[in-house]
């Protein structure tokens, strides 16, 4: 019974202490898909992740910080103003809002009169030539044999991409991607608890911040904790972008 409850308590700090999520930015970029974005709420975890597109000055700064560069809603077109030296305004047309971080998945919602809709990127879309299937909501690349891969999958709560397209559309425009993540798990334990048995965290690296911390939910009476941060998965080498007038440079990287 000792045991058991001691696997219990293991389990309890386990959860709350979101090892199983830190461990999974470990692969974010490295295994067959990424997730550009995901949202996923249930009474023990809130799971949240999207995505954008940076140059490398935006990816310096984005680094420097643990808060997205990109909420879900923005990257639309539109009107920004800023005022000039003679006290006027100057109007701009920004394609991708005030900051110019580009969207991968565009989350748009239609006041509840139609259903939400998720639009992946037009110039992703055009530069590997994807045929969309209605009946799937997959994206379907289809080679010169006539061979079909799904690159992107578009579901309810979650859109993914296959990270080798993903890479090969990164190294093309010598861009980067950040995927931004923001998770909450809930506990029965007391915050004393968990603030006598688990540290915070705050973690930086060439690819990666975030950090985790704890409080007591005040509707909900429960201890939680909160992972927010991101991870940088860099452009490989233009050369690896795999078309003209590099497919041969793809070619024998493979």
């Amino acid at each position: 019974m000792s045991a058991q409850f001691d696997r219990e308590e293991e389990n309890a700090l386990a959860h709350i202490a979101q090892f199983k999520n830190i461990s999974e930015i470990d692969s974010i970029g490295c295994v067959e898909w990424t997730v550009i974005y995901e949202y996923d709420k249930n009474s023990k975890v809130d799971k949240f992740f999207y995505s954008a597109i940076l140059n490398e000055n935006q990816t310096e700064a984005a680094l420097s910080r643990k808060t997205w560069d990109l909420s879900v809603g923005q990257g639309m077109p539109s009107f920004t103003q800023r005022h000039d030296m003679r006290g006027g305004d100057i109007t701009t047309y920004d394609r991708f809002g005030m900051d110019n971080v580009e969207p991968l998945v565009y989350c748009r919602n239609f006041h509840g009169i139609k259903p939400d809709q998720f639009d992946l990127s037009e110039e992703f879309r055009l530069f590997h030539n994807l045929y969309f299937d209605k009946n799937s909501n997959n994206f379907i690349y289809i080679d010169g044999r006539g061979n079909e891969v799904i690159v992107a999958e578009i579901g309810d709560k979650k859109v993914r991409v296959l990270t080798s397209f993903l890479k090969k559309y990164l190294a093309a425009r010598q861009m980067n991607l950040a995927v931004f993540f923001d998770h909450r798990a809930n506990s029965d334990l007391s915050l004393l608890e968990v603030n006598n048995l688990v540290e915070p965290v705050e973690f930086s690296s060439k690819d990666r911040c975030y950090s985790l911390g704890f409080g007591d939910g005040i509707i909900s009476g429960k201890t939680f904790s909160r992972l927010l941060g991101k991870k940088i998965i860099y452009a490989p080498p233009i050369e690896a972008c795999g078309v003209w007038p590099y497919e041969d440079a793809e070619k024998k990287r493979i």
